[in-house]
């Protein structure tokens, strides 16, 4: 059974390669199932998996979607779900909207803040994208506003900065429910990066199915913590590169981090 890696970008959202480039690198570095999740939209699916059946790499449908639990950001990668599915579909075009208008709010402040950055130089670098605060921090080091990508969050973007704006919340309790309406796994996304497992908790109660144990951000202890406590409350186990193409490293971790034939087996079993 092959290697799997669960969680990968395309520039459909804030990664640097087209679907069809992303399967190719993939298969060069011998994974054989490609789950491609980027935040918030679908619209690379069709590609990956046209892309996936030329290059004989299996392409699991899916999307990193953001939600709310308490008054915490979480991750939530929705895993082998039908692209086709009305509420999802309906959800993310939604949330595209919401995305332009956060972004549109962020250049209003960031020339507030006196960086000339306008909507329409975020839009040029999202291209076939759903807009993120990425895309703004690189029209922000354009602007001449910051020197590097990092930078232009430090200073603008973070949480509490000038130009930093809220997103529009989305239970968690109900983005397990669509997810599962869509026919698809709700995994918590590099889950060890959240401050606590307070989260976890919550979303345990509401249905969620899995945790990302396997991150390039997860140590070896963090690792060993999340799949304990997978193991304890009967979660499924998952990993991935987290891919995005234009990240010091990323080349490298395609092939490395994911899921070996047991977990995959275990995956499949349970969807």
């Amino acid at each position: 059974m092959p290697f799997a890696d669960l969680h990968t970008h395309t520039h459909y959202s804030d990664g640097a390669l087209s679907p069809a480039d992303l399967v190719g690198r993939a298969r060069a570095a011998g994974v054989g199932v490609l789950a491609v999740t980027d935040h918030d939209t679908l619209d690379g699916l069709p590609e990956a998996v046209e892309a996936g059946r030329r290059a004989g790499v299996e392409i699991v449908p899916g999307a990193e979607l953001s939600i709310t639990v308490g008054e915490q950001e979480v991750h939530l990668l929705a895993l082998g779900v039908d692209p086709g599915h009305a509420g999802l579909r309906a959800h993310v075009e939604h949330f595209r909207t919401v995305r332009e208008d956060r972004a549109r709010a962020m250049a209003e402040r960031l020339r507030e803040a006196g960086v000339a950055v306008t909507f329409e130089a975020i839009l040029a670098h999202a291209g076939k994208g759903v807009i993120g605060r990425p895309h703004v921090a690189r029209a922000v080091v354009d602007a001449g506003g910051a020197e590097t990508y990092n930078d232009a969050f430090d200073r603008f973007l973070r949480e509490g900065a000038p130009a930093y704006v809220g997103k529009e919340r989305f239970d968690g309790r109900d983005a397990i429910r669509l997810v599962h309406a869509a026919g698809g796994l709700a995994v918590v996304a590099h889950a060890a990066m959240l401050p606590d497992d307070t989260a976890l908790e919550a979303l345990m109660r509401q249905g969620l199915d899995g945790v990302e144990v396997v991150h390039p951000a997860h140590n070896w202890a963090a690792q060993r913590h999340l799949a304990a406590y997978a193991r304890r409350y009967g979660l499924l186990e998952t990993g991935g590169s987290d891919y995005h193409g234009h990240r010091p490293g990323d080349d490298a971790r395609l092939g490395r981090y994911g899921v070996d034939a047991d977990g995959l087996g275990g995956l499949r079993r349970a969807a």
